[in-house]
């Protein structure tokens, strides 16, 4: 399973007046925080964000306009 997002690189330089992948990159440590600050994550110590529920921060990237998908495939043809 792999989650990823999207933000269209016009957008993002009409907006912001950067590329998309500025912002893919700054827009994370940023919502990470607002979660933390309204409590929704609550970290001990140094942890990931992996540790954390995702469900909050896929529903705040739909409200900062990145929107994310979901793909499901057969790992059957990867060779090791």
């Amino acid at each position: 399973m792999y989650i990823y997002n999207v933000v269209h690189n016009e957008k993002s330089m009409a907006e912001y007046g950067d590329q998309a992948v500025v912002w893919q990159t700054g827009i994370n440590p940023v919502m990470a925080m607002e979660l933390i600050h309204k409590e929704l994550w609550k970290p001990e110590g140094v942890q990931g964000p992996e540790w954390f529920d995702p469900k909050p921060f896929l529903n705040l990237m739909n409200e900062y306009g990145a929107e994310w998908h979901i793909r499901d495939e057969s790992t059957a043809g990867i060779v090791k």
